[in-house]
């Protein structure tokens, strides 16, 4: 181990490390290849979907597609690791299909002589989170080649790592769990949030008061006492900025 290594290791708090147990660099432990540069013209409705940072940290984004050629190395298919090394940084298993790697993100070919397929996750799970102090940049952070390359890393034997793994998958599962059922309920108490908030601003506060039709088809109902009036400057039109119903005092 060189002291820098072992300086960058002390850093993170790690003094030592098990019997046995060999010190790398991420650039040993596998190859990365930057994504293809496609162009905002290279993207359509048809082909095979491009990959982006947001495809990989969004579950709601609808993905470009390109029906070109590009070379073969940056076809994805499932079991593919990613990792985002451009404004949001993170390690990703692919499993969506056949697809197009777009630049700012690595795609890994681990080198199983030195790491485990299964832990190569795990691993950069770890360093991908402490490179996070070296990222540069204001509103589009990125890794330089040298941090991300040089960056060090405790490796066991290929059979403790297999046995890392395992323990990890399992260990990780009730908590990923956990944390998906957490998002639901935080994403069922937002959407009655919105209900609340809706409901006192367009029906009042009064639920027996009757109602009588607006005669605006994305305002609906409203309190038979309340009037429609337009503001100078508005429009009764929705994306032109129309003033909700407003109770007469």
């Amino acid at each position: 181990m060189t002291k820098d290594s072992a300086d960058r290791l002390r850093s993170y708090g790690i003094e030592s490390s098990p019997a046995g147990w060999k010190i790398s660099k991420v650039k040993y432990i596998g190859s990365y290849l930057n994504g293809y540069p496609f162009k905002p013209d290279d993207w359509g409705e048809s082909g095979i979907p491009i990959v982006r940072i947001q495809d990989l940290t969004k579950s709601d984004t609808s993905p470009n597609y390109y029906d070109g050629e590009a070379p073969e190395r940056y076809r994805l298919v499932d079991g593919d690791i990613l990792i985002a090394w451009s404004a949001s940084l993170g390690v990703f298993i692919w499993n969506r299909g056949e697809a197009w790697l777009n630049q700012h993100i690595f795609k890994v070919d681990v080198n199983e002589a030195r790491v485990d397929r299964k832990y190569y996750p795990w691993l950069a799970d770890w360093f991908i989170g402490q490179l996070k102090n070296y990222v540069h940049g204001s509103t589009m952070q990125h890794l330089t080649a040298d941090a991300f390359g040089s960056f060090p890393v405790l490796l066991p034997r290929l059979s403790e790592q297999r046995k890392i793994s395992d323990f990890l998958a399992f260990e990780t599962s009730d908590i990923d769990a956990l944390i998906k059922a957490k998002q639901r309920l935080l994403n069922l108490l937002a959407e009655k949030r919105r209900t609340v908030v809706a409901e006192a601003v367009m029906r009042g506060l009064d639920r027996s008061v009757p109602l009588r039709p607006s005669g605006i088809d994305w305002l609906g109902d409203i309190p038979v006492h309340w009037e429609i009036e337009r503001s100078a400057g508005f429009s009764l039109s929705v994306m032109s900025g129309r003033k909700p119903a407003k109770r007469k005092c």
